[in-house]
């Protein structure tokens, strides 16, 4: 079996570079033929996929919700590879969504064992993504993020960028439209694909990867303490029972605003509104761990 490995060596803080050198040495053992791209820059996880050959039948990605999604908008056919995911990140989201493994040992019986699970892919104008886009309190703070990193962040490096934003912050004014109905009105607003959402928190928390829609939680409120209030409820997986949100499910959702509101994409900035986002179902296939497989470990 032939793979392809695509690794951002600066994940997790360096993490990315200790397992991409355990993952090419286990895969080595186990008689993969194996060629790779270790990248050095933000864009070029993107880049390397566009220039991808397709005489390999798996597409390592060895990094953080970043990196997937870098890989994703530079394939030229998201549908028609297989991908399969080391996760060397902070939030590791999809890795926690599909419980893959966080060790070389555990991808390589993944692409020995697993199956193929095809998951929805969102879409934001022609921009794609396979876990969140939200526009509101957490935009702000990505855009944040990316001001001041410099290589790479951990959860308590967020907390600087998380009170910066609160000091000086005015919730939106955002109006949402799904699927052509009623528009509904609030100041943030979480569009998922997945139930997880930052690592430990979960906004959509009736979420599925392929379900075949969108689950869209529009808040009414942005204050302070409104906002403290739904981050509880989301650490707590109870959003959609403990709050006032607005929770709902579409395939076609529309958020606008009188300003321009920052939009963010799988944790990374993006933007501004209006956005239109839409889903195209069953399109990625990953491989995850076979049913029941309890070797795993996140």
């Amino acid at each position: 079996m032939k793979v392809f490995v695509i690794a951002n060596p600066i994940a997790g803080g360096g993490r990315g570079e200790r397992l991409t050198q355990d993952l090419f040495e286990a895969l080595g053992r186990n008689g993969y033929q194996v060629d790779g791209h270790l990248t050095r820059s933000a864009g070029e996880a993107g880049a390397q996929a566009r220039d991808l050959a397709t005489d390999f039948e798996a597409l390592v990605i060895v990094g953080g919700d970043g990196t997937i999604n870098e890989v994703l908008n530079g394939l030229k056919d998201p549908s028609q590879t297989p991908l399969a995911v080391l996760p060397a990140g902070t939030a590791n989201i999809l890795a926690r969504e599909l419980s893959l493994s966080d060790r070389p040992a555990g991808l390589v019986r993944t692409l020995k064992k697993g199956v193929i699970r095809r998951i929805d892919m969102g879409l934001i104008g022609k921009h794609r993504f396979l876990m969140v886009a939200s526009a509101g309190f957490d935009a702000f703070v990505t855009e944040e993020v990316r001001r001041r990193r410099k290589k790479s962040l951990g959860f308590r490096r967020y907390l600087l960028p998380i009170l910066s934003v609160l000091m000086h912050y005015r919730p939106p004014d955002l109006t949402v439209t799904v699927d052509g109905g009623e528009a509904v009105r609030g100041s943030f607003v979480v569009v998922s694909n997945t139930k997880i959402y930052g690592g430990i928190f979960s906004f959509a928390d009736r979420a599925q990867c392929d379900s075949g829609h969108l689950d869209i939680c529009v808040f009414p409120r942005g204050d302070m303490w409104a906002l403290l209030r739904y981050y509880v409820a989301a650490y707590r997986r109870r959003v959609s029972s403990d709050t006032d949100v607005r929770y709902c499910k579409g395939k076609r959702i529309l958020i606008e605003s009188k300003e321009p509101a920052m939009i963010q994409v799988d944790g990374e900035p993006f933007g501004t509104t209006p956005s239109d986002i839409r889903i195209v179902p069953s399109c990625v296939p990953i491989k995850v761990p076979p049913a029941g497989d309890a070797t795993h470990k996140q």
